[in-house]
């Protein structure tokens, strides 16, 4: 995946493009500053989370109700945002991001 993206904030677009990512700095997402935001098309090995609360919202998960992504062991990893109110983008918690050093 490429960086350096914008983030698109349309209503029902995709916040990223396909194949990048964007650090937000708080401009996706009220408290998402220092989140990794992906295309929900790039995800693999994730799934929703198994509390149904978690994936509240009227077209899509609107991610009001805590992390609603899991890694297949289970583990909360980030909140898929995809309701008709909002760009849509999987926001990946930062205490699951490890940037390599170059």
């Amino acid at each position: 995946m490429l960086s350096g993206q914008a983030i698109c904030l349309e209503d029902r677009q995709p916040a990223v493009p396909e194949g990048l990512f964007a650090l937000s700095n708080d401009d996706y997402w009220f408290g998402s500053t220092d989140c990794l935001l992906v295309n929900l098309e790039d995800l693999t090995g994730v799934q929703h989370h198994p509390e149904a609360s978690r994936n509240d919202g009227c077209c899509g998960c609107d991610g009001g109700d805590g992390p609603n992504l899991i890694c297949l062991n289970g583990h909360e990893v980030g909140t898929e945002r995809s309701d008709c109110w909002m760009a849509h983008a999987a926001v990946f918690l930062p205490s699951v991001i490890r940037q390599l050093a170059p």
